[in-house]
């Protein structure tokens, strides 16, 4: 959530928390504060679930897609390619699929490779055995395109979840915001006469500035004087 968001979210809270306190006196508003009330519980729990699954996205799965890839990569992809560049040497087109892709490319490109190396060296199998490798290194290779490819996938599915969760967060703090503007009219008579009751209304109503120094004013630079003609 963007630092302007959370403050406008919070302002749908405070509202929550003020009708709740207040609405037994304000008989004009108690439909209005029934409904401000579940803007601002479906505002807090929406932006609870945003911040789990920000956090646990950013801190899990980056990091175990990142393994992924580079036991991929280093463990098996570089290892069959170098080998068998020598021993498919005589192999028309195998150059292109025994090409490793770059350590930056994304999941599906090196899944892709992974696929098209391990359907390119199967028939030389035996070569890669008698050579060093373990008799299962294809399937083993093959292996870890799929961990690879499953772990991309559960991101996906998160980063998804965690799209629709901000969307419905957005709305909520949208509507509330709406019955916010709805009371604070209704209110104007009650305001009129009781100052108190709209100092407490519009602070936890109002959306706050942001945090932080405020921004250096340039020195406005003085023309130079005139210059005398004589």
């Amino acid at each position: 959530m963007r630092e302007r968001e959370r403050r406008v979210a919070r302002t749908v809270e405070q509202g929550g928390t003020f009708v709740r306190s207040r609405a037994d006196g304000l008989p004009e508003i108690a439909t209005l504060a029934r409904r401000l009330l579940r803007h601002a519980e479906r505002v807090t729990a929406l932006s609870s679930q945003e911040y789990s699954a920000t956090r646990n996205a950013s801190r899990g799965e980056a990091a175990l897609i990142a393994r992924r890839k580079a036991d991929l990569r280093e463990t098996h992809l570089k290892r069959i390619a170098k080998a068998g560049r020598k021993l498919m040497r005589n192999v028309p087109g195998v150059a292109r699929a025994l090409a490793v892709p770059a350590k930056s490319a994304p999941a599906d490109t090196l899944v892709a490779s992974a696929r098209a190396m391990v359907k390119a060296v199967r028939p030389a199998r035996k070569l890669f055995v008698e050579a060093g490798f373990a008799p299962d290194f294809d399937k083993a290779c093959a292996n870890a395109a799929n961990a690879l490819a499953h772990a991309a996938r559960e991101s996906g599915s998160s980063a998804a979840r965690t799209a629709r969760v901000r969307r419905d967060l957005a709305d909520a703090i949208r509507d509330g915001r709406a019955t916010i503007e709805v009371i604070d009219a209704v209110l104007q008579p009650r305001f009129a006469l009781d100052s108190g009751l709209a100092i407490e209304w519009r602070s936890a109503t109002r959306v706050g500035r942001r945090a932080g120094r405020p921004p250096r004013r340039r020195a406005r630079v003085q023309p130079p004087p005139p210059t005398d003609p004589s």
